[in-house]
């Protein structure tokens, strides 16, 4: 995704994936964290430095896991939607300012209504028996595509994204990242998702999502 979003941008990115590895394996091993989360940036006026930030990864609550979470939306749009680069970090401290202190992420959604993903995740629905996602004007990351690959045989994926106005007809909701996982919603804008509790196509997802990243992790 890297290389990815530096092509969208127009970056003359050389990467040496072996050199980068090397590195953020080093910086793992001195931190000396049980469990980090990192982020690699190139800059658009260097692209042959790399920079390295690396910090302590907090384990998500079981109270979040089992019970949800609440979101709210926001109407907001990331200049590129489909690569990941630092001016929307900045941008979404600045759209999330006001969120009221018990809301978990807020959702993106355009002029016509559209929820199409999170600050920081993707966003899922299961509307009519139809696992809903949006297909354009999102970022596209690793969570997303292991996500839609543990799906097979539970549900039909329907790559449209549902409405604020949908949210009353939807019987569950919930968002990845590759840092969290699956996390289910059960409140959007203040109004029940479902019946107000983690739903079972969520939580048969969620261990699905669980296994394929145990099969597909690699060693850095």
């Amino acid at each position: 995704r890297l290389e990815e979003s530096a092509r969208l941008e127009k970056i003359p990115l050389q990467l040496d994936r072996h050199a980068l590895r090397s590195a953020l394996h080093s910086l793992i091993e001195q931190s000396g964290f049980s469990d980090s989360r990192f982020r690699i940036t190139i800059p658009r006026d260097n692209p042959r430095q790399i920079y390295f930030a690396l910090e302590f990864l907090s384990p998500i609550p079981d109270s979040v896991r089992k019970g949800g979470v609440k979101v709210a939306s926001i109407r907001a749009r990331r200049n590129n939607p489909v690569a990941k680069i630092t001016a929307w970090m900045r941008q979404r401290k600045v759209v999330t300012g006001d969120l009221p202190a018990d809301i978990y992420q807020a959702m993106l959604v355009n002029d016509m209504g559209e929820i199409l993903e999170g600050t920081s995740s993707n966003f899922y629905a299961v509307l009519d028996g139809e696992l809903r996602t949006a297909e354009n004007d999102i970022l596209k990351g690793i969570s997303r595509r292991a996500l839609l690959q543990s799906v097979d045989g539970l549900l039909p994926i329907r790559f449209e994204p549902v409405t604020l106005d949908n949210i009353p007809g939807l019987s569950e909701a919930f968002l990845t990242s590759s840092t969290r996982g699956v996390i289910p919603i059960v409140e959007f804008d203040g109004q029940k998702i479902g019946n107000g509790v983690p739903g079972s196509i969520t939580r048969e997802l969620s261990r699905r999502y669980n296994i394929w990243t145990e099969v597909h992790l690699e060693p850095i």
